[in-house]
């Protein structure tokens, strides 16, 4: 889409259905209600509000305005929820000390009656401060085990900063497709995904027994010849989960792969 000038300007989870191709997941961009096309590069659209938490820093300005970025910025959200899990989207979660301070003078004005349209203006205006300050991907709950070199790349595209960000989406593209990320796929019934041999590991990212809606991420592979098995380090650590797994707590895949 950039490349003919045209920006999405709504993308979001609620935008994206996944698609099984082949053997192989795709992710599919829907809702092109907002679709707008730009006059030349480096020009703008209008902006739009449809999905607070969504707005980039400069779709908050007066007046606002939507640029190469602005679609980046919200692929870069898409991504944190992919790998950590979904931001708060319940508005209060974003309440700071100027929300709170509102709340009370317009309590104060209207005796104490609130309508959701009044609490969710007051949300979409602490939203805009924080996409504008630390970012709103400061709300969410980063998981340990998700890519750092990903995490670097979310960052940056969620920059409050438009001069910290990418300049072209092909910039970006390139960046991700430099991750080292395994190649997963469907084993069983559907509730298994494995990579085999990937870093001499066997990977498998499956349902756990006790709780069926948590995934976890287990490795394993063969004893390892050593001619001194006793005394050898390696030896000893694949003799440890030889024909049986770990759980890997700080694994590099499981953002990779968010079932």
């Amino acid at each position: 889409m950039p490349l003919a000038l045209l920006f999405h300007r709504d993308i979001k989870p609620a935008n994206v259905l996944l698609s099984t191709c082949y053997g192989c997941v795709w992710p599919k961009t829907t809702d092109f209600g907002s679709v707008a096309r730009l006059a030349h590069v480096g020009a703008s659209v209008a902006t739009l509000r449809h999905s607070a938490l969504y707005v980039p820093p400069e779709g908050w300005t007066t007046p606002g305005a939507y640029e190469v970025r602005s679609d980046l910025y919200q692929v870069g959200l898409v991504l944190f929820e992919m790998a950590n899990g979904a931001l708060p989207y319940i508005g209060e979660a974003y309440f700071d000390r100027q929300s709170r301070h509102e709340l009370r003078e317009f309590a104060a004005a209207s005796n104490g009656i609130f309508s959701s349209v009044d609490r969710q203006r007051i949300a979409n205006r602490a939203i805009a401060r924080a996409a504008d300050g630390n970012g709103v991907v400061e709300f969410g709950k980063k998981q340990h085990h998700a890519l750092k070199s990903l995490m670097r790349i979310i960052k940056r595209t969620t920059a409050p900063d438009p001069s910290q960000g990418y300049g072209a989406i092909s910039e970006m593209i390139g960046e991700l497709e430099a991750l080292r990320i395994p190649d997963w796929t469907p084993s069983g019934c559907g509730d298994k995904f494995v990579p085999s041999q990937w870093n001499e590991w066997d990977w498998r990212v499956e349902k756990c027994d006790k709780k069926p809606e948590v995934w976890v991420v287990k490795r394993s592979r063969k004893t390892s010849s050593c001619p001194n098995a006793k005394s050898c380090t390696a030896n000893r650590r694949a003799n440890r989960i030889a024909n049986g797994e770990i759980f890997v707590k700080n694994s590099l895949l499981a953002s990779a792969l968010r079932p």
